[in-house]
This record gives structure tokens, sequence and C-alpha cells, in this order.
């Protein structure tokens, strides 16, 4: 298995989830990409001669994603993705907020094609900040952006924060073993503190020692369960086609 690489910012998480990706990519073949919930934007690239396909159950979003070359509007816990379609499957901060995503990684490992990867990024669901996520109400959320994060544009149609289910079958341990059952390997993953995280302790000064303190107290209060730190989790998965 894979060993999970710790990294501190998102920054320096995704130049190394891009560089899994360079390293994949066919030479000189083009790839057909499906971004799941693709949203009005992409992190991620996979070259010049990739064909891209977004699914989003919003029609303004997928209209103003520039970077896609054919759009789909429907719901990835509906829409029948076609067997063996897809070289990679690209899936960024989209199963925190569906009711099923593990039938959807099901979906996922269907539509892959032999030797295909899929790129998963959610919250880290063994976070502190995931659970209290999932434990208070949207309005709160909505707040938090807003009058904390000064995000004015916070709770209005189209915009962040979205609401959230953060289903258990999320957990990093549980996305690898359903992955794993689905004949998908773990070819390498990631967590992070996301930047939201890290500018709130900036505005409050819960750095250095103090922040050191909070992250041993937690670790020590929940046994080792819990990590206040590594807010984020990111997986690719490797079709092997056994």
């Amino acid at each position: 298995m894979a060993v999970q690489r710790k990294m501190e910012t998102f920054d320096q998480m995704i130049v190394e989830v891009q560089q899994t990706i360079d390293d994949w990519l066919p030479s000189g073949d083009e790839v057909t990409v499906l971004e799941a919930g693709c949203g009005s934007l992409s992190h991620l690239k996979f070259g010049s001669r990739s064909r891209v396909i977004g699914i989003d159950i919003s029609q303004d979003q997928l209209d103003r994603n520039d970077g896609l070359d054919e759009r789909i509007l429907g719901d990835l816990e509906t829409y029948p993705l076609a067997e063996d379609a897809y070289d990679a499957i690209a899936c960024w901060y989209v199963f925190e907020h569906l009711r099923r995503p593990d039938l959807v990684l099901v979906s996922f490992a269907r539509a892959l094609a032999p030797g295909g990867i899929a790129v998963i990024g959610v919250p880290n669901m063994l976070s502190v900040k995931t659970l209290l996520t999932k434990f208070t109400p949207h309005r709160f959320h909505i707040w938090f952006y807003r009058y904390l994060l000064h995000s004015q544009d916070a709770g209005r149609p189209g915009g962040p924060p979205f609401p959230t289910t953060m289903p258990l079958s999320i957990v990093p341990s549980r996305l690898r073993a359903l992955a794993e059952a689905q004949g998908l390997r773990v070819a390498a993953e990631w967590t992070w503190e996301t930047q939201y995280q890290h500018t709130l302790r900036q505005l409050v000064h819960l750095t250095g020692r103090p922040w050191q303190f909070v992250r041993q107290a937690v670790s020590w209060l929940t046994a080792g369960r819990l990590n206040v730190e590594q807010t984020d989790y990111a997986v690719v998965l490797e079709k092997t086609g056994e």
C-alpha cells in the first residue's frame, strides 16, 4: 500500500498530485477524462491531448467551466456512467455533499478503463474540523465564511459553502477498503491542513507552542483517533484490471 504523505498546505499537496498524474499520463495518447462534480473550475491538468467531460447537477456551474470539452447535466448518484469509458476521473470535494458516495465510487470503478486512475479529494473525516462541520448547521457554515473568512458572497446561489452530508463512508480507511474491493489500487495518498483553518489559526494567534499543545491534547483525548491538523485527504486510485 502507498505511504500516506502528510503535507503542510494545499499548494504542496496539489503539486505532488499533479506530478503523480504527469507520471501516469500515457505518452502521445489521447486520454478521456471525467470531471465528476466539476463545478466551475478544475484543479488538475491531464495534458494537452486530453478530452475533458464534466458532469454536475448545476447547469450554471457547467457553463462557467471553460476547461470542458463536453458537459453533462446529471446527478452522480443516479447517472449511468458508461463502462470502461474513461482513462481518468477527477472528483474534487464532491463526496462530502452526497448521500451515497460509496455507490458513486463503485460507479467510478466500472467507468474507468483498465489502467486508468481516479483522483479523489475529500475532507478528512478523522479531523476535528470535519466533524465540527458535520455536526453544525449549514447556516453556521455561511456565518463562518461570511464573518470569519470575509467571503461576502457566502450563502448566495452558486457560491460556497455548499450543504454537506459528511457521510462516514468517506473516512479514509473505509474509502480505501471499498476502492480495493472494486479492483482499485491505492497508488498515492496525502493529508494536509486546509487553508481556511490555517487562516483562522493565524487570526487568533493559535500557532507555535499553543498549537503544538492543542495537537497533542486532541491526540491524547481521542487515543490517537482524531487529528486536529490534517483536515483534508486525497487519494489516487488505479484500476488494476484484476
